[in-house]
């Protein structure tokens, strides 16, 4: 139950911010758009960083009540230091010329650092006092009365102001329902060997949650420096549309990747054949739905942003392609953390973002286009790193795992020529028409191969992935 309520409520917060963003873009240039991209960047580092190191403490560390106050003291004494950085960000950008209102907007976000560290941490508390249901609750009220205020605000002609006071609205409302409900914050503790106890194990999260945005973000930071605010409003349009298609899509079954692999470990049944299965199912979804929206991606942009967003569609279709790859990538992630590979990811993860920032510093000297075909390399050299690894440990090969998964890809295939196909026939349409005809042809024919030509198959990966999500038998654990 709780874990249908968790779903639901994912995918319907992420939803009405995507949503926010489309209609920020029927209302907003492109330029503007991408002042506000540039302006968040600093507030977004902050609130990935108050979300890992103390944070994950929090939830994890056993001793964690002998030292809560340190780690309070560690928690706010970052978000200190992320207010400061974006205070110093914005005089930076204001002192060179860079933009009256990028400055402004910078220094707005300034609070966010400090409401971030004790939202972070009432809600870790929550999580770890097992308050699940309140913590989802309070989040969707909040996702509910911060979207509705962001749409106002952009109907009363706020433009990029209302999507900052989206954020602002959000935090107090989970400022509110987080402290009703929790305990009082600790009394601060600055005993140095706690706090230096607590950095110990929240250093590496911290340079982990890094790369990751830098993965994320580092486009859209070089092309603010290399090109201009239109060029990164179109790329972080394409990216966030992208992003939205691919959670919605497959938020479900990157849960139960995780789900699967982790009761493996802990039962002691890791199967060899396993993993590929959990692909073969996984990569079929995501090639079939991301292949669709790259396809329709002309009309969608048309439909729900306007021509003036055009631009966006070889982006879009390029991000679709990176997102199908990295799918792999995130199934053998998944085994690999599983199998205690921490080391490895962090290594390939570090690697991964060096290539990516060579690629972008190159492309973005050159165009925009070129700047979304340097997130390629990164992501195809990690995802064969990863599954080489795998291969190795699970003493299987690329030919056994090739023919497990071709029949998910071939399905997924014939549904995207299905989708092509009809799109073609029905140039005269509306743009809405053409997207949901097409998607429901290939949908039927993808379902159809799915269900009939490929039922052996599809029981067979189903079946497996169910009985590595459910608890082994009692004989197997003894085994």
């Amino acid at each position: 139950m709780i874990a249908a309520i968790g779903m639901g409520v994912r995918i319907s917060t992420q939803a009405m911010a995507f949503f926010l963003l489309l209609f920020a873009g029927r209302i907003l240039s492109v330029e503007l758009f991408g002042i506000f991209v540039l302006s968040s960047i600093i507030m977004q580092f902050a609130l990935t960083q108050l979300y890992s190191g103390v944070y994950n403490y929090i939830l994890r560390e056993p001793s964690f009540d002998e030292n809560e106050g340190a780690a309070l003291s560690l928690q706010f004494l970052m978000s200190i230091f992320l207010s400061l950085a974006t205070i110093a960000s914005a005089s930076v950008v204001y002192a060179f010329g860079w933009g009256d209102l990028l400055s402004a907007l910078i220094l707005a976000t300034a609070p966010i650092p400090i409401f971030g560290a004790y939202i972070s941490w009432k809600e870790a508390i929550l999580l770890r006092n097992s308050e699940v249901k309140y913590y989802y609750v309070s989040l969707f009220i909040a996702e509910v009365i911060a979207f509705a205020f962001g749409v106002v605000l952009l109907l009363k002609g706020f433009h990029v102001w209302a999507l900052l006071g989206n954020h602002f609205v959000r935090a107090f409302v989970l400022m509110a329902t987080y402290g009703a409900k929790s305990a009082p914050l600790p009394k601060p503790s600055w005993n140095i060997a706690a706090i230096s106890n607590v950095m110990r194990y929240a250093a590496g999260l911290y340079g982990s949650s890094a790369l990751g945005f830098v993965s994320a973000h580092g486009a859209s930071v070089i092309l603010g420096a290399f090109l201009s605010s239109s060029a990164v409003g179109l790329f972080r349009m394409g990216d966030r549309a992208v992003g939205a298609a691919h959670d919605i899509f497959s938020q479900t079954m990157r849960v139960l990747t995780w789900q699967a692999v982790g009761r493996m470990s802990r039962e002691g049944r890791m199967h060899e054949d396993t993993w590929s299965k959990l692909l073969a199912v996984y990569l079929s979804i995501v090639i079939f739905a991301l292949g669709a929206f790259a396809l329709l991606a002309n009309e969608l942009t048309i439909w729900a942003l306007g021509e003036r967003w055009i631009g966006a569609v070889a982006i879009i279709q390029i991000i679709c392609v990176a997102k199908v790859i990295s799918a792999i990538g995130e199934v053998a992630s998944a085994q690999l953390a599983a199998m205690a590979e921490t080391r490895f990811l962090f290594n390939t993860q570090l690697l991964g973002v060096t290539i990516l920032l060579v690629s972008l510093s190159i492309a973005a000297n050159i165009s925009l286009l070129m700047v979304a075909f340097a997130l390629l390399p990164p992501v195809m050299f990690t995802t064969v790193m990863k599954v080489q690894r795998l291969v190795a440990l699970t003493e299987t090969d690329f030919v056994a795992v090739f023919r497990t998964v071709s029949p998910g890809i071939a399905a997924a295939l014939a549904g995207l020529a299905a989708v092509q196909l009809a799109a073609t026939n029905m140039l005269g349409y509306s743009e809405f028409i053409r997207i949901f005809a097409s998607g429901m042809c290939g949908l039927v024919v993808f379902s159809g191969i799915i269900c009939f030509p490929l039922r052996s198959w599809s029981i067979a990966c189903i079946e497996t992935v169910s009985k590595e999500i459910l608890p082994g038998r009692a004989e197997e654990q003894v085994s």
